[in-house]
């Protein structure tokens, strides 16, 4: 996300006072005594299910499958109670697109969130929270990150949707998050404000292993690395909300699901975090259900399953019905079929840094990547993609992109602009005689529409450049960080994101005529941005366009409803007026 314009801070560590691992230590001896209760979940028991979705977790993290050992005792304890899919993936190794699929059923062409922050889950779609509060199960969400943020929809059907607060002058408000301790504290208490033999569903989103890294001292001690301590940190919260729902009997009537909204390159192919590429590094991921009891417990599905099976299988799990037009299936009464094709995409390359889309498919033996250069891998043989064997297979390109194009034949909803949320400062606004309801989504390309652009798994070293221009520039080294986003602009003119951060950095240099410059044209290259919006503002009302300046504040939040500097100024603007 483009940068808003304020001093940075750091993100709060988890509670003190307990050692590393204790609570999943306890959790992993329980489980390995044995399952309770009835192994079909008891008959006639009131149905729960619960979502735990691990934010920007490498598939190859958790010792289940083949991580460091001791660095998730709790989820290694639950996968040998559970069905584990090793060959998951994601429909976007970006947040919000994930989990609309998750909480849908659907690819994102067809819920039409393909990116953070520029779209919303639109109204008409059904989720999994809608089908369970209408079958009168409770439903609640707990998220730890405001990418999540309630303004872009993913709150529908949810009667508690609790999110971590977004707070003025913060740059990286887009990203503001909570530890996952905190956000299990939440979860834990929802669920013993509900009757002893409630049904509900219960979504639990964690956020720790998400850049910075930024672990609890002792948890990256013991995990040796600063991301997989931040795992290990994650990996004690679960175990502390596993242990309470074992202990309240909800395990051997409830099925668990797990799932990672997406991996983390750590470098591989060139990639530092994600988003950008297609790689396994951060399409895989891991995938768990627990079924009541431990039912199947151990078992492990060479299928190809994706996060979009998440919707279809917790209908299963609840009893809620056929899952209609969607993409995903049901994993609760049988595996995927043998040939089954699972869709993922990235725009980030697009709307970012001036790239081609990516788009693709895989299959049980087979992977293929659709862009300006078309790549094809055999994942099973080859699991680290060193080998793109697209131009020796050359005559098999055009079947895969024609399942690649029936794939993306299915209809899709309409697009949807991020929506307000009811609270005081929206009342203020709404006083002052201004609503922010959203006026507008982004026109992206077909992912098989022609393109000069290039591929972003070629432009690797242009993607290093960028981030560790911007690494500069946060660690307040401005006139580095500017030289070497510059650079980049020189060589690459529709760098959408290199400009919005130069003009970031001009700005803490009060550099603010010149920032204004790189904002418009960033505007010009890509789809409008909140905090790009926003900070042209800044620098406008600095000029002395106090008009001007109240325009694109009032745009931003109705792109963000939930964007707080924007709230905040068209208040001030508006009132002052």
């Amino acid at each position: 996300s483009s940068p808003a314009a304020a001093p940075p801070r750091r993100r709060p560590s988890a509670p003190s006072g307990r050692g590393p691992r204790a609570g999943s230590l306890a959790l992993a001896a329980a489980l390995a005594a044995g399952a309770c209760g009835d192994p079909g979940g008891g008959a006639g028991a009131a149905p729960c299910a619960v979502l735990i979705t691990l934010d920007t977790t490498r598939w190859d993290a958790p010792g289940f499958l083949g991580g460091t050992p001791g660095v998730t005792p709790a989820l290694d304890a639950l996968a040998r109670e559970s069905v584990v899919y090793p060959w998951a993936r994601t429909v976007a190794p970006v947040t919000l697109p994930a989990h609309a699929s998750m909480l849908t059923g659907l690819w994102p062409p067809r819920h039409t969130v393909r990116e953070n922050h520029l779209m919303a889950l639109p109204p008409e779609a059904e989720t999994i929270a809608e089908r369970a509060r209408d079958a009168g199960l409770a439903t609640g969400a707990f998220v730890a990150a405001a990418v999540l943020d309630r303004a872009f929809g993913l709150d529908q059907g949810f009667a508690t949707y609790d999110q971590v607060e977004r707070r003025p002058d913060d740059p990286e408000a887009n990203f503001a998050e909570r530890p996952a301790a905190e956000v299990v504290a939440a979860a834990r208490r929802w669920r013993a404000d509900l009757p002893a033999d409630a049904s509900y569903f219960l979504w639990v989103h964690l956020f720790d292993p998400h850049a910075p890294y930024r672990p609890p001292a002792a948890f990256a001690r013991a995990a040796g690395t600063p991301y997989l301590g931040e795992v290990a940190a994650m990996d004690a919260a679960v175990g502390d909300l596993l242990a309470d729902l074992r202990a309240r009997g909800d395990l051997d009537r409830g099925v668990v699901v797990v799932v990672a909204d997406h991996g983390e390159a750590l470098g591989d192919h060139g990639e530092p975090s994600h988003g950008a590429f297609v790689y396994d590094a951060t399409l895989r991921v891991p995938f768990l259900v627990r079924h009541p009891g431990g039912r199947r417990g151990g078992e492990r599905s060479a299928a190809a399953a994706s996060v979009a099976d998440v919707f279809p299988t917790l209908l299963e799990a609840l009893d809620l019905g056929a899952a209609g037009d969607v993409d995903g299936v049901g994993l609760l009464r049988a595996d995927p079929p043998a040939d089954r094709a699972v869709y993922f995409e990235s725009y980030e390359g697009y709307i970012k840094y001036g790239h081609g889309p990516l788009a693709g498919w895989a299959d049980a033996r087979t992977k293929y990547v659709h862009a300006a250069r078309p790549e094809l891998y055999a994942p099973a043989d080859d699991p680290s993609e060193e080998r793109d064997l697209a131009r020796e297979r050359a005559d098999e390109l055009p079947g895969c992109r024609d399942r690649l194009a029936a794939l993306l034949a299915r209809p899709a909803l309409d697009p949807a602009p991020a929506r307000g949320a009811d609270d005081a400062l929206l009342a203020q606004l709404e006083g002052l005689g201004y609503v922010a309801s959203g006026t507008s989504t982004p026109a992206l390309p077909d992912p098989l529409a022609p393109t000069t652009r290039p591929s972003p798994h070629d432009r690797a070293e242009e993607l290093q450049a960028f981030l560790a221009a911007t690494s500069l520039g946060r660690r307040g080294r401005f006139a580095e960080a500017v030289q070497g986003l510059e650079a980049i602009v020189q060589a690459n003119p529709r760098h959408a994101a290199a400009l919005d951060y130069t003009a970031f950095f001009l700005m803490q240099m009060q550099r603010h005529d010149e920032a204004a410059e790189r904002l418009e044209r960033a505007l010009r290259l890509a789809p409008e941005r909140p905090n790009t919006l926003y900070n042209l503002g800044v620098c406008r009302e600095r000029a002395g366009r106090r008009d001007e300046a109240l325009d694109l504040y009032r745009r931003a939040l109705e792109l963000d409803p939930g964007h707080v500097g924007a709230r905040r100024d068209v208040a001030r603007l508006a009132g002052d007026g």
